[in-house]
């Protein structure tokens, strides 16, 4: 990920808008904003499932294998571990604003 700061920008933009979401594509987040956003968040649901996994099956040296792992990852993307996290819940949440806005809603009563 040798552009991810300016990726950053567009994850900033993408969660900025996604409270908003239009019912027109073309008022809401660009098409590149929403894949790096589905991008970050799914690398993100793959470090969590290490550490639920981790914590389900408690192998011996896996919590330094998962701390390491996640040290490294931050390292790499020149974040602390912290910001890294921080980065996870806010991707998590722009994802899900996302999805939500773009599910079709059922009526309420089925009637409708």
């Amino acid at each position: 990920m040798k552009n991810f700061r300016p990726c950053m920008t567009f994850i900033a933009v993408a969660m900025l808008l996604a409270p908003a979401f239009p019912a027109s594509a073309q008022e809401g987040p660009s098409p590149q904003a929403v894949l790096m956003v589905a991008n970050v968040a799914g690398e993100c649901e793959i470090l969590n499932s290490m550490v639920s996994f981790q914590k389900k099956n408690n192998l011996p040296g896996g919590n330094d294998y998962v701390s390491q792992f996640w040290a490294s990852e931050a390292s790499t993307l020149g974040l602390t571990v912290e910001q890294m996290a921080d980065r996870c819940n806010t991707s998590t949440t722009a994802y899900n604003k996302l999805w939500d806005a773009a599910t079709p809603k059922q009526p309420a009563g089925g009637n409708e």
